[in-house]
């Protein structure tokens, strides 16, 4: 993927994680589950199961957008020193 292609998916990931919508949404899921796993019964290891599968589903979801977001900012600082590289050839 080139610098421009990161660096448009980093400002997409950037645009989406700060809508309110999107918190409000990761926010409201997060809760759910850890409110079921509060009412589910002792020893029951396979709902406990499933519910910590979804916490970790929602964990990997927000770390993609995360990585998307730190690989864009890599992206933008090599964009970034290779115009200030050709700057000084051509100044030369």
């Amino acid at each position: 993927m080139t610098n421009d292609e990161e660096i448009r998916r980093a400002n997409e990931a950037e645009r989406l994680m700060s809508t309110p919508m999107l918190a409000e949404a990761f926010e409201k899921v997060e809760k759910g589950v850890v409110d079921a796993m509060r009412q589910s019964r002792l020893g029951d290891d396979k709902t406990h199961t499933k519910l910590v599968m979804m916490l970790q589903v929602v964990a990997s979801i927000r770390s993609h957008f995360i990585e998307i977001m730190e690989t864009g900012k890599l992206a933008r600082i090599q964009k970034e020193t290779l115009a200030e590289r050709a700057l000084k050839l051509v100044r030369r």
